[in-house]
């Protein structure tokens, strides 16, 4: 048992999903009352960079963001994670805060839908097509994400 397991029972949810699967709106809705920690927003932190090209190139940051979103997390009872890619990230917050995650939720929404949000929020850190920001996420592993959330946790269609 960790010491802040002792001082403090967390509540943690983390929720992931495709490019332009709500993740943020839903987040906000569901949790108004939670800290929200955005994974990108660590990532954009450590390179200095907010364009997804260069996001894209960050999969060996996994430990250096875990880290990160471990020490972010401590400060909270209530938080919720928004936007985890990577295995290595949501097996090493499953090891560090166990029972303290409370749901693990991957939010399933057509790809005809995420494509056409991605088209109408014309964003600056949009710098790739949609396509190719999709292939780059899988770049980083978030087919292992999807496979793991959807087959040990919970599938909100949204």
């Amino acid at each position: 048992m960790k010491l802040y397991e002792i001082a403090v029972e967390r509540e943690i949810i983390l929720v992931c999903g495709n490019l332009c699967s709500g993740k943020g709106h839903y987040c906000e809705n569901k949790y108004p009352d939670f800290h929200k920690i955005i994974v990108s927003d660590i990532v954009k932190s450590i390179i200095h960079s907010s364009g997804r090209n260069e996001l894209s190139k960050t999969k060996h940051l996994d430990q250096t963001i875990l880290q990160i979103l471990i020490q972010q997390i401590t400060f909270y009872e209530k938080v919720v994670v928004d936007g985890i890619r990577q295995m290595s990230i949501l097996k090493g917050l499953e090891d560090e805060f166990g029972r303290d995650i409370k749901d693990i939720i991957w939010l399933e929404v057509p790809e005809n839908l995420r494509r056409a949000r991605f088209q109408q929020r014309d964003s600056v850190k949009d710098d790739l097509d949609f396509d190719t920001a999709m292939q780059t996420d899988k770049n980083l592993g978030i087919e292992d994400v999807e496979n793991y959330v959807k087959g040990k946790h919970r599938v909100e269609h949204y």
